[in-house]
């Protein structure tokens, strides 16, 4: 049993390791490739000093417009460093590890219009803050910790409820085409 129990731990360790973006991916960032529009780096174990080196590499960056950072190990820290990118639209955050803070932070950012942020840590006062955005059109709040205030809150803001409604009725109407 020995053996085995160490292989495993040997494998933990050695997908927490790869916790890093790779020099030449953030040479491209940098570098403003323009066949680099969409970027999914989801499940790669990210934390927040990752993000941070993403983020600098983004501030010279105009073509990258859709990031998926999805099942990662980003906090309040590298949800702020994503906030203050200019050229995004597209976020997918679901579950990391980001509350109310880095959702603030977020809510602030002028260019996104989709943000996904199922599964995290987010409250009432993340919901308020992002209930406020002028942006967004497409808001996912799933599996977060979000009580009748932020939901109030959330339900005032038209232009997302229309979008998102728009959104599931059109799903809906697909769905019962294809059931018969």
């Amino acid at each position: 049993m020995g053996f085995f129990s160490k292989k495993k731990k040997k494998q933990v360790e050695s997908k927490k390791d790869q916790s890093t973006i790779s020099a030449s991916l953030l040479a491209r960032i940098r570098q403003n490739d323009a066949t680099l529009t969409s970027l999914q780096l989801s499940s790669k174990y990210l934390n927040d000093a990752a993000i941070q080196l993403l983020c600098e590499a983004l501030t010279s960056n105009t073509t990258l417009s859709r990031l998926d950072l999805q099942h990662n190990k980003i906090g309040d820290a590298g949800a702020c460093a994503l906030a203050r990118n200019t050229t995004l639209s597209r976020l997918f955050l679901c579950g990391n590890n980001i509350s109310d803070a880095g959702v603030s932070a977020l809510a602030s950012n002028t260019t996104l219009s989709w943000l996904f942020l199922g599964g995290n840590n987010i409250g009432d006062v993340g919901a308020c803050a992002l209930a406020k955005s002028t942006t967004l059109s497409t808001l996912d709040l799933n599996y977060n910790k979000i009580g009748d205030a932020g939901a109030c809150a959330l339900a005032s803001n038209t232009e997302v409820v229309e979008q998102d409604m728009q959104k599931a009725l059109a799903m809906t109407s697909f769905v019962n085409n294809t059931s018969t």
